[in-house]
């Protein structure tokens, strides 16, 4: 109670499987629960801020509740959270970052508002995603964001989204969705 911060590496490779965030807190720090053995987490509506990688290689962590205080989901964030199926990404939150959830390899389903921009790698490697919804508030996709996504089959755009539809140029090798219908959705 009444912790605002968690220290860069505070939780980092620790066996802990159970973490209650307090509301007062506002900052996870860099790499604070990297690799820890955590199997849920919810961040408090306080949080602004969470640091680079600071859930990565939590390969238990299979539920993530985001807060609506978050705008960015920072680098590498939830990359190689092995376990997590599923991410519900706030209204609040406009930019994915780069590698924010790549190699979450049990992820099936993504919900992403009011996404403005999502970088490079942002899901790469997460070979069991197989829809993909790019909202029309997006404004650009980075180089592979989608890389390596083996089972996606179906990815909706807005039919007027320039940006992404140059990203689309040769997706074969940059979206590794050889199997994917792509739909410009009115």
């Amino acid at each position: 109670e009444g912790t605002t911060a968690i220290a860069d590496g505070a939780v980092k490779n620790a066996a802990v499987k159970t973490v209650t965030l307090p509301a007062t807190l506002v900052t996870i720090g860099i790499n604070a629960f990297e690799g820890a053995g955590i199997v849920e987490v919810a961040i408090p509506a306080s949080v602004t801020s969470i640091g680079i990688g600071a859930f990565k290689d939590c390969k238990a962590l299979s539920k993530a509740t985001l807060s609506k205080g978050i705008d960015v989901i920072n680098t590498a964030v939830f990359s190689g959270c092995a376990a997590l199926s599923e991410i519900a990404i706030p209204e609040s939150v406009k930019v994915i970052s780069a590698d924010a959830f790549a190699n979450c390899i049990a992820l099936t389903k993504v919900s992403m508002p009011a996404v403005e921009k999502i970088e490079k790698y942002a899901f790469s490697g997460c070979s069991l995603l197989q829809k993909v919804t790019i909202p029309s508030s997006v404004q650009s996709i980075g180089h592979e964001a989608f890389s390596n996504c083996t089972n996606l089959t179906e990815i909706h755009f807005r039919a007027d989204m320039q940006a992404t539809i140059e990203a689309l140029v040769g997706y074969d090798s940059k979206w590794g969705a050889t199997n994917a219908t792509i739909y410009f959705d009115l």
